[in-house]
């Protein structure tokens, strides 16, 4: 079985990759989707801060909490996407996770623990230079 790791965020490029992935499952068959989101960083200077301060460091979980929280609302819209679009949910895992070394170090980390076949993800277009 292949295994496709599908980076995400609330893009239009992400929809565009996730509808294409989506359209591609009627016709492969043994394929599973493994929907990664990255969690926006927070600074280790905030962080140094906070442990100075209780109430810094309550209000910085609070914020860690807040990002996790939207992940997984990410993931779950974009799993219920992609249900709709005939891909059966046993074929659909999610995994979200704090950026730690950057976007893109950390979806080709994550690509590697999951023994991913391969990356699908959304791209800008190119546009006329004026």
């Amino acid at each position: 079985m292949k295994k496709f790791l599908l980076p995400i965020d609330d893009s239009i490029h992400s929809i565009h990759a996730l509808h294409y992935m989506s359209m591609m499952s009627s016709i492969l068959e043994d394929f599973t989707y493994m929907l990664f989101h990255v969690q926006p960083i927070i600074s280790d200077y905030l962080e140094e801060e906070a442990r100075k301060d209780p109430k810094a460091m309550d209000q910085l979980k609070m914020l860690d909490e807040k990002n996790a929280a939207r992940g997984i609302e990410i993931l779950n819209r974009y799993t219920e996407r992609m249900m709709q679009m005939n891909v059966p949910e046993e074929k659909i895992a999610q995994a979200t996770q704090r950026r730690s070394e950057g976007i893109a170090r950390d979806i080709i980390h994550q690509a590697w623990i999951e023994s991913a076949d391969g990356i699908v993800m959304g791209r800008r277009g190119f546009s006329k230079l004026l």
